[in-house]
């Protein structure tokens, strides 16, 4: 099983000489740093048409990977506040068109899921700017040990 990236959000910190050990812009984890992967294309969703007659508005958090080439793939939905209106599958489709700069884990590319929030409102699609949560970290398809 690949390590969960439980607190790469939290602020958690670890003994300095552990942390000396990474570069700037890097952040240190569970043993390893980590150079976050990068946001490079954001596909907007399209408002599911039925939705948008009636005026209907919705939150979807999807989880995904993202894999070594920065390509999203595995896209499911977590939860969705409005079913029956096509929010998921308009968010699935979205993200999985989504493109990053892959992540590295101690210098090496390495594969990572992650949960995202899209929200679907009148008007306007908001899309969150960057991964919000990392929920495991895998390298070359090895488990991470602390």
């Amino acid at each position: 099983m690949p390590l969960p990236a439980r607190a790469l959000e939290t602020g958690k910190t670890a003994p300095q000489e552990e942390q000396s050990r990474c570069n700037p812009d890097e952040r240190y984890f569970e043993g390893h740093c980590i150079l976050d992967g990068q946001l490079l294309r954001v596909i907007q969703p399209i408002y599911p048409r039925v939705a948008e007659r009636k005026g209907v508005e919705a939150t979807v958090r999807l989880e995904a990977i993202i894999g070594r080439d920065g390509s999203v793939t595995d896209v499911e939905v977590v939860e969705c506040t409005r079913e029956g209106f096509g929010f998921g599958k308009a968010a699935i489709r979205a993200v999985r068109r989504w493109k990053y700069r892959p992540f590295l884990v101690d210098g090496e590319v390495g594969d990572v899921t992650f949960e995202t929030v899209v929200e679907f409102k009148m008007g306007s699609t908001a899309i969150p700017p960057a991964t919000s949560a990392l929920k495991e970290i895998r390298n070359r398809g090895r488990e991470l040990a602390a």
